[in-house]
């Protein structure tokens, strides 16, 4: 019998999860999005039924939902809060790669008291940066530091922004605005993501900058480290012109009055950029992480640190030219953590952040492995002794 998958959402990152899924022939997956054309993409597939449904929509959803083995989330993060608690509520699995701002653990005794298991941050970073950071510290005596570089950026920057969008417009401004949560000196602290814009020079692709972004979530509750970081890559010269945006108050929440009537300036200026960050036929992005770990371990130090570089038709089959390499890695990652569950690899009930999946060597093997088949390649190199 084939399972059945529902797929809410089906923008860049929501499609590619529904194309990898089908190419499985024991899955049977809806789609489910409020946008006609969103859903068009994904015509031709024999195994992808196509719903033109909201979460408004609630008898519809109720009835969607009812035959469905697993849920995928991936509605904007505005949203994920409240489709989370609704399908707990209807006691469906969850792998969810909306990366909505609220504690996920929030939800967690409401999880458990339906004996349901809920797959958080199930993309990039975060999601695959946790699984490869908690692999790293199985078996440590002591963590001392992790440091987490990601971003998606174009392969050939184009000025002034040096930048297209890759993903939800409004979630990546967001990443501007929200403190960055993270460790030093053991304790939990909030800091304003362009405070500091770091100059990063990385072999073999060049000078980058960074800033501190949001993106640890469940990794600073669960993993005991003294410094745990995550910075965002952009192309030179961008964070400064975004910095502008932000000190001028275009990247506000705040209401404020208009001629014509109430303005958010952060609505407003994500409607420009929309035009101005829209990538253009010949663009193509590729992405980047590393993940750092320093360490030790029967009082040995190590530094593990993985690399991955992804781009765009990068695809070995060639079936997914033209895929952006953020919705590649992104969509790839929360597809084999759909597998990795129907496989039953994964039993706990409740919340399951992506670094509880990293504390299990079998389920970690899953993921790189389904991964590399897919052409994402994660080079791991491990430095023993004092470390600087």
């Amino acid at each position: 019998m084939k399972a059945k998958v529902v797929v809410m959402g089906c923008g860049r990152i929501g499609s590619t999860v529904c194309r990898d899924l089908a190419r499985s022939n024991n899955l049977e997956i809806t789609a489910v999005d409020t946008n006609r054309r969103a859903l068009s993409t994904l015509e031709g597939f024999s195994n992808i039924r196509l719903r033109q449904a909201g979460l408004m929509d609630r008898d519809s959803i109720r009835g969607i939902l009812s035959r469905a083995d697993l849920v995928v989330d991936a509605l904007p993060g505005r949203f994920g809060m409240t489709a989370l608690r609704s399908l707990i509520e209807a006691a469906k699995p969850v792998v969810d790669v909306s990366f909505m701002p609220e504690n996920p653990f929030d939800l967690d005794r409401a999880a458990r008291e339906k004996r349901v298991t809920v797959i958080v941050d199930a993309g990039v970073a975060p999601g695959l940066s946790h699984i490869l950071a908690a692999t790293s510290c199985r078996g440590m005596d002591r963590v001392k530091r992790i440091t987490i570089l990601v971003g998606g950026v174009p392969q050939k920057p184009r000025p002034p922004w040096n930048y297209f969008t890759v993903f939800s417009l409004e979630d990546l401004l967001e990443e501007y605005v929200r403190p960055a949560r993270m460790v030093r000196h053991g304790q939990k602290v909030d800091i304003d993501p362009l405070s500091k814009i770091e100059k990063i020079e990385l072999p073999q692709l060049g000078n980058f900058e960074a800033f501190y972004s949001d993106g640890l979530r469940t990794l600073i509750e669960t993993i005991k480290a003294e410094y745990i970081e995550e910075l965002t890559l952009r192309h030179p010269g961008h964070l400064e012109l975004i910095r502008v945006l932000k000190d001028s108050g275009f990247l506000s929440g705040k209401e404020i009055a208009g001629e014509s009537g109430p303005v958010i300036p952060l609505e407003f200026t994500a409607r420009l950029l929309k035009e101005a960050w829209r990538p253009l036929p010949n663009d193509m992005d590729m992405t980047i992480l590393q993940v750092s770990v320093e360490a030790s371990q029967d009082g040995e130090e190590q530094r593990i640190t993985h690399h991955m570089v992804d781009r765009q038709e990068q695809d070995p089959d060639g079936r997914n030219h033209g895929i952006p390499s953020m919705s590649r890695t992104t969509g790839y990652t929360c597809a084999s953590l759909v597998r990795l569950y129907l496989e039953g690899m994964v039993e706990k009930k409740g919340i399951v952040p992506p670094e509880e999946i990293g504390s299990n060597k079998e389920c970690v093997s899953f993921i790189l492995s389904d991964l590399s088949k897919r052409g994402i390649k994660i080079e791991t190199g491990t430095v023993t002794g004092s470390i600087k």
